[in-house]
């Protein structure tokens, strides 16, 4: 039995080793201690014997001793290894049938004296046992056939044998098993891997009486994958609950390889009275999506979209229920083409947009464009702050006119304010207030500069006057220095791009799990809140940069480029920003044309991306399979180069030693599974 089947969906995450979570806590028999025990007396006495002999002046013996001492040892040792493995294999027995019999809670000491088995006279570490008696508590009935067959079943598929029950002893309260003898023609075939995890995660969180009753095959049927199957157990009050369900699709996919999703269905069937869940193998998620204007006539009024999960689903802000929106990524990372479809989905909508660009040129490429009012960089640090104070002002103004009873809150239109790189922006804004604006307003520097307040206001009161924030970071471990706690909570849509660290994964998502497995070389791969209100990972849509427009790009930014808007553009006037009919000046906005030269840029950027995502992994080094870790960075094969992140670890139901590492390489995100004993040697690069 796997240790999940108590614990809450906290103690889940917890568990970082697979063997914790093949014995949970529980102590594991330590079958073969005292033949080890005898191989070290041998050798000790082999060695004694053989000092005597030299000292006592007959070196003859010297040699016979260690040899016989030696030889002693090495018996003991073979039997040692024999009864261990055979020790590990009878507590799986015992794990997997205790919850059958009403032992979920068996302590260490019930599970020892659970079952008493039997092996052939000089048979190896790996061959069956010839009986197997089960001894279940008094209060176990001993009548139900169906039931004695299924826990025969489940002994045999742990052992690796096929079980029958022999005898029922109702006196002694003991059930007999022994290895069925069928011919050839009457095994049955290979049960996929798939079948054999889920089984043991199905029977833990949805009861012993659940069963998989059909499976289907995929693309991959000749690899023996399955694409899904279907589940039936009986509904009970705790599967009624949406939470159930996520912690079992995090359960499922920790424990079985491979990528799953549960989609359960709990309209009882009339006649047998069980509900039904079909799970299945989640598609491989796209590298590359180009930005399609289309997108938005498939979403609500006030939706944005911005990425697409596995099924191509469109991930989405929506305004009306999260008005700010925070998206994290480095370098990169593919976060500034995020922004930058948010944007044209703003300005699509006839919507109006003020962008504050601390980078100077990552979203440069926007100034000029209808609906984009206006776009400061640091290289005039008043125009920063005249922008934040523009848009608060904005907000003050509706607030008055609703207050008036000129307009109505919902017909107020949206506002967008873009605050990108915001530890940036606030550096850059608190020494231009140092240096000149303290002064030039009248004020003390020591007071702070108030348009840092105004962000904050706008952040707590411009939900409900329809202008909205769209904050970048890059770190969120850095920038949760010097970003508002206020302004955070407000963001409840959020994008976090790349593989994010312990410290990251908290602050973004409130734990240290969610997030760290992304492959950290694809542009655009992210983790965002999808339509089930879940976070999970996603392809950000790819918005090309007019600044570095190449191959393809040219003619899909040519498709996306706005060509007008009802809102004017804003210049800096003399105390704020005033109206203008004039375009700024856009000396990269000529368009160049595409020759059949240019190259088609693939979207994951791997050439410059790499040094970025490269610093957030240590040195390789060579480790036992045990001990890898999700969002660990493996080499699929010793010396190929080829490396991949890993999303879970899973022990085979059947042979706790070995091991399933599921992940996917870190430049084109294809799954791969490593297949791996425990203590294998496995190169590894940890995440810092």
């Amino acid at each position: 039995m796997v240790a999940t089947q108590t614990r809450t969906s906290s103690e889940s995450e917890a568990a970082t080793s697979p063997v914790a979570l093949r014995t949970g806590g529980r102590a594991t028999p330590s079958g073969g201690a005292p033949w080890l025990q005898l191989a070290a007396l041998s050798a000790t006495t082999g060695a004694v014997a053989a000092g005597i002999a030299s000292v006592a002046g007959h070196a003859q013996w010297q040699g016979p001793a260690i040899g016989i001492g030696a030889g002693l040892a090495l018996i003991a040792a073979g039997v040692a290894i024999r009864s261990r493995g055979r020790s590990r294999r009878v507590a799986r027995v015992a794990e997997r049938v205790a919850p059958m019999i009403g032992l979920a809670e068996a302590t260490s000491y019930q599970l020892s004296r659970l079952l008493r088995v039997r092996w052939p006279v000089g048979a190896r570490r790996n061959d069956p046992p010839s009986r197997v008696t089960i001894c279940p508590p008094a209060s176990y009935p001993l009548t139900d056939t169906a039931r004695l067959e299924r826990i025969a079943d489940v002994a045999g598929r742990t052992l690796r044998i096929q079980l029958r029950v022999a005898t029922v002893r109702r006196r002694r309260h003991e059930v007999v098993l022994v290895p069925a003898r069928l011919d050839d023609t009457e095994l049955a075939a290979p049960v996929p891997k798939e079948l054999r995890f889920a089984e043991v995660v199905i029977e833990q969180r949805l009861g012993a009486e659940a069963a998989i009753v059909t499976t289907s095959d995929g693309d991959q049927a000749d690899e023996g994958e399955l694409a899904s199957f279907e589940v039936r157990f009986i509904a009970d009050e705790r599967t009624t609950d949406p939470d159930f369900w996520v912690q079992f699709e995090a359960a499922f996919n920790r424990q079985v390889p491979g990528r799953w999703q549960a989609i359960p269905d709990l309209i009882a069937d009339p006649v047998t009275r069980q509900a039904r869940c079909r799970i299945r193998r989640k598609p491989t998620l796209p590298t590359r999506v180009p930005y399609d204007l289309g997108l938005l006539e498939r979403c609500g009024e006030y939706e944005i979209p911005y990425a697409v999960d596995e099924y191509g689903t469109p991930v989405t802000w929506a305004l009306d229920i999260s008005p700010h929106m925070l998206v994290s990524g480095a370098t990169r990372s593919g976060k500034s083409s995020t922004m930058r479809n948010v944007v044209r989905g703003f300005v699509a909508k006839g919507w109006a947009a003020l962008v504050c660009d601390p980078r100077r040129t990552g979203l440069l490429g926007m100034r000029g464009w209808p609906g984009v009012q206006a776009l400061a960089t640091p290289t005039d640090p008043r125009q920063l702050a005249a922008i934040i104070e523009h848009v608060h002002a904005e907000m003050d103004r509706r607030y008055a006119a609703v207050e008036a009873g000129i307009v109505r809150k919902s017909s107020l239109e949206p506002l967008l304010l873009v605050l990108d790189e915001y530890r940036e922006l606030h550096e850059e804004i608190t020494q231009w207030w140092a240096r000149d604006g303290a002064r030039e307003a009248g004020r003390r520097r020591a007071s702070g500069p108030p348009v840092l307040d105004q962000v904050g206001e706008i952040a707590r009161l411009g939900g409900e006057a329809g202008v909205h924030l769209l904050i970048g970071i890059k770190r969120p471990d850095l920038d949760a220095k010097v970003l508002p706690v206020e302004l955070r909570n407000n963001c409840r849509s959020r994008c976090s791009h790349g593989a994010l660290s312990r410290a990251e994964a908290e602050l973004m998502w409130g734990n240290d799990a969610t997030g760290r497995s992304v492959p950290p070389m694809l542009q655009g791969r992210a983790t965002a809140v999808r339509a089930d209100g879940t976070p999970g990972e996603v392809q950000s849509l790819w918005f090309p940069d007019p600044l570095e427009l190449q191959g393809d790009d040219v003619d899909l930014y040519q498709r996306l480029q706005p060509t007008e808007s009802p809102h004017p553009w804003l210049v800096h006037g003399i105390d704020s920003l005033v109206p203008s009919e004039t375009a700024p000046d856009t000396p990269w906005s000529t368009t160049p044309d595409r020759t059949p030269d240019d190259p088609t840029p693939t979207g994951s950027r791997q050439d410059t991306s790499g040094p970025e995502w490269d610093l957030r992994y240590g040195e390789a080094d060579s480790v036992p399979a045990g001990t890898v870790r999700e969002a660990d960075l493996i080499e699929l094969e010793l010396g190929s180069g080829v490396w991949i992140v890993v999303d879970d670890v899973a022990a085979d139901p059947d042979e706790p030693d070995l091991l399933y590492i599921d992940g996917r390489t870190v430049d084109s995100g294809q799954p791969k599974t490593v297949v791996a004993d425990e203590d294998a040697l496995i190169r590894r690069r940890r995440q810092i």
